[in-house]
C-alpha cells in the first residue's frame, strides 16, 4: 500500500485477496474496518458473589504441579482462567438470551391473562419470570458498567447501551489496523511479522512471552489474587510458590 494513498484514506483498510482463477490478485478496500482479534480472557468481579467461584479457583489452581516456580505460577493462571470461563459460560450463561426467553414467556402470559384467568401455577410462573428478568437486567448493567470503567456517573444517569457503545469504542480505538515502515504502510499482522522490529534479537524473542504473560495475569482481579493469598486461602490451596 502507497503511503500516499493511506494518508488521504486514513479511515480505510486496503489488503489484496488471493488469485484464485486469475495471475492478478483483486484489492480490498473496507472503509469501517472491525477488530476482529481473538477475545482475550476477562475477569467479571461479580463473579466473587456466585456459588462456586472459590471451588472452581481451588481445583484450577491445585490441578498444575511443576518444580520449576515461575512456570508453575504460569500454569496455573492458565488454567485458572480456562477453567472460570468454562464456569462463567455454565452458570451465568449467555444473558442477553435468558433475558429475551423470559420476555416472550411474560408476554404471552399477559396475552392469556386477557382472556381468562391464570391457574395459580401459571401465576407464579409469571411472578417468577418478572423476578428473574430484574436480576438479569440487573446483572447485564453491571456488567457493563464495569467493563467500561466509567465511575463518575450515578445509578440512572445512562443506560446499559451508553456502557456497551464505550466497550466497544475503546476496543477499535486500542486496535492497530495499519503500521509505517520505510515510507509504506503495511496492513496485515502475518506482513507485520516479516517487518524488522527496531528492538535487538534477544528483545524480540523475550517480548512476546512476557507481554503474554502480563497479559494474563493482569487480567485476573486483585481481588482473586488476594484471595489465594491470604491465610485462609493458603490452606485451601497451597502458597503460589509451592507444589
Amino acid at each position: 500500500m502507497h503511503l500516499g494513498l493511506g494518508r488521504r484514506h486514513t479511515d480505510c483498510h486496503l489488503r489484496c485477496l488471493a488469485s484464485v482463477v486469475s495471475d492478478h490478485s483483486p484489492l480490498w478496500l473496507d472503509c469501517s474496518p472491525t477488530c476482529t482479534v481473538r477475545r482475550r480472557f476477562h475477569f467479571e468481579d461479580f463473579w466473587l458473589r456466585l456459588p462456586g467461584f472459590h471451588d472452581t479457583v481451588a481445583t484450577a489452581w491445585g490441578s498444575v504441579h511443576d518444580p520449576d516456580p515461575f512456570r508453575r505460577l504460569m500454569m496455573r493462571l492458565q488454567a485458572t482462567a480456562r477453567m472460570l470461563t468454562s464456569w462463567s459460560a455454565k452458570s451465568t450463561g449467555c444473558i442477553r438470551d435468558k433475558m429475551t426467553i423470559s420476555h416472550e414467556l411474560i408476554s404471552r402470559f399477559d396475552k392469556a391473562q386477557e382472556d381468562r384467568v391464570l391457574s395459580p401455577p401459571e401465576d407464579w410462573l409469571r411472578k417468577q419470570l418478572k423476578i428473574a428478568y430484574l436480576g438479569l437486567a440487573s446483572l447485564e448493567r453491571t456488567i457493563a458498567r464495569q467493563r467500561a470503567r466509567i465511575t463518575t456517573l450515578k445509578d440512572g444517569d445512562a443506560n446499559t447501551a451508553f456502557f456497551h457503545r464505550q466497550c466497544s469504542y475503546r476496543r477499535q480505538k486500542n486496535h492497530i489496523h495499519a503500521l509505517t515502515a520505510n515510507g509504506h504502510v503495511t496492513t496485515g499482522r502475518r506482513r507485520w511479522r516479516g517487518q524488522r522490529s527496531p528492538t535487538s534479537t534477544n528483545s524480540s524473542a523475550v517480548l512476546p512471552q512476557a507481554t503474554a504473560r502480563w497479559t494474563l495475569i493482569t487480567s485476573l482481579s486483585l481481588a482473586t489474587w488476594q484471595a489465594l493469598t491470604s491465610r485462609s486461602a493458603q490452606r485451601k490451596y497451597g502458597t503460589p510458590s509451592n507444589s
